[in-house]
């Protein structure tokens, strides 16, 4: 086997290699502050991402408001049209066919 050769996939074994090790540095330190909501968050979706699996009942929306400080929400359950409208304000809940929260988001 030529040296080019050898070189060339000794070198892609010593890169596949460095691509599969792994660093834990995704979580932060146990000292952090916890992170404040993201700048985009208009509609304190941040404040209500517990739900997220949560079974939805109507009751709930009421607790909500209070949870966001503000009224204009939205839920969004299967095969329901939404208007394509942006407001950044508005709170969305997103309902599976399970009857449970699928995501809360702004728009």
């Amino acid at each position: 086997m030529p040296t080019v050769t050898r070189t060339l996939i000794s070198g892609m074994l010593a890169l596949s290699l460095a691509a599969c090790a792994s660093t834990n540095n995704d979580s932060p330190p146990a000292s952090a502050e916890p992170a404040a909501p993201p700048a985009d968050d208009k509609c304190n979706a941040s404040l209500v991402a517990n739900l997220v699996g949560q079974p939805w009942h109507d009751s709930m929306l009421t607790q909500l408001k209070e949870a966001v400080g503000h009224e204009t929400i939205r839920t969004i359950r299967p095969g329901q049209p939404v208007t394509m409208d942006y407001r950044e304000e508005r709170l969305n809940v997103e309902i599976g066919p399970d009857g449970k929260v699928v995501r809360v988001f702004c728009a």
